[in-house]
């Protein structure tokens, strides 16, 4: 079996909803063999019954960071979480940063958001394997690393020398990629760990995603995405600029891919 990790943090509009339900769907349409730990302090394991009842392994893991940087090279940090997570603005995403680099070295596995459709079959991926996002950014919604990957420890031991807390971005995708290139240049200009194109992880930019996914409909340029992912093995839907969309416009790339990738795609969800 393979270990494939989601975060549900406790400030996701709507909970758990429908797109949720069909992301998880299509985790399990490539891997119905997986284990899939749902990683919250607010779900319920009864919400995933009708998985268990298709036999399929789906576990809600309530998560306690304080332990997990306790057990980790980043100790110091459990000083930085705040008793009221209102006096850092930044927290919630800091937070949720922190619990994706912690749980996939201390287990090993595949992390992907939430909001990330599976397009194909993950186990045929590296070991440890990211993806750049756009440009030079490497994107820290989809990875897969060993267990206790030396790579993962580098980025949690940057993040305890670095974190201040101060902003938004210091943990995210820039952290993953500044701990890439500075491995990079200790080995002379070759990648530490594969580095995928954009167009393996993050086919369609996050500020293309509404547009390209959810609003277009002209078949011809559909078809045409149809065509480009076909080397795609996820897609980032991202959900802080596409959540208020809650249904699917027929003819549209995302209904196409939701329909093609689900396995209990007579059950509508609530």
């Amino acid at each position: 079996k393979i270990s494939i990790f989601k975060l549900q943090g406790e400030k996701v509009s709507g909970a758990w909803n429908w797109r949720h339900q069909r992301t998880l769907e299509s985790v399990l349409r490539y891997h119905p063999m997986a284990t899939v730990y749902i990683h919250s302090n607010t779900l319920e394991q009864e919400q995933f019954a009708i998985f268990l009842e298709a036999g399929y392994d789906v576990r809600v893991q309530p998560y306690n960071l304080t332990s997990l940087l306790q057990e980790s090279p980043a100790s110091s940090l459990v000083g930085h979480i705040p008793k009221d997570e209102a006096s850092n603005r930044f927290w919630y995403s800091h937070q949720t940063d922190m619990l994706r680099y912690l749980l996939v070295h201390k287990y090993g596995g595949i992390y992907l958001d939430t909001d990330i459709l599976v397009l194909r079959d993950l186990s045929e991926l590296p070991d440890n394997v990211v993806g750049y996002e756009g440009g030079a950014t490497l994107g820290s919604a989809f990875f897969k690393f060993e267990k206790e990957s030396w790579f993962l420890k580098k980025v949690i031991e940057r993040m305890s020398s670095t974190y201040t807390g101060k902003t938004w971005i210091e943990i995210g995708p820039r952290l993953l990629t500044n701990v890439f290139k500075e491995e990079k240049e200790k080995k002379a200009g070759e990648d530490p760990i594969p580095a995928f194109p954009s167009a393996a992880f993050f086919p369609i930019h996050y500020s293309n995603v509404m547009k390209h996914c959810f609003l277009d409909t002209d078949p011809a340029s559909v078809n045409k995405r149809i065509k480009q992912l076909k080397d795609s093995w996820v897609i980032h839907l991202n959900s802080k600029i596409t959540g208020a969309e809650t249904h699917l416009k027929e003819g549209s790339l995302c209904n196409h891919l939701f329909t093609q990738n689900c396995v209990l795609c007579n059950e509508i969800p609530g």
